[in-house]
């Protein structure tokens, strides 16, 4: 997540969540909401020199990502099938690409499963 120096309001572009500017909330957020993240520093290149997001100043001078958050800390989160499933259930609505809008092969963000 972006941390205490984050700014109160973002402004989304992107088609992940409908264009706006979002209120950053002062509660803990909980599985279902949106939250503002910074991609790991080398991710953060790639998806800058691919187009993916707009400059930012997350490590890497990439633009924070609005996600639907999607499991809690301590959680076991795995890949199957083409899907995201947490503690041994897919969620609903989740594919995972092998390729970009322009057909480009997307690497995995992580290795599988993991805590």
């Amino acid at each position: 997540m972006l941390g205490p120096v984050a700014p109160p309001v973002l402004w989304n572009l992107s088609a992940s969540v409908p264009e706006g500017l979002y209120l950053r909330s002062g509660s803990a957020p909980a599985p279902g909401d949106l939250v503002a993240v910074c991609l790991p520093e080398d991710l953060s290149r790639f998806a800058r020199e691919r187009g993916y997001v707009s400059r930012g100043r997350c490590p890497g001078g990439a633009a924070p990502l609005l996600k639907r958050l999607a499991a809690r800390a301590g959680q076991e989160v795995d890949h199957q099938d083409g899907s995201i499933w947490i503690d041994g259930r897919p969620l609903a609505v989740t594919t995972i690409r092998q390729l970009d809008r322009k057909g480009r092969p997307l690497p995995l963000a992580r290795a599988f499963p993991y805590r």
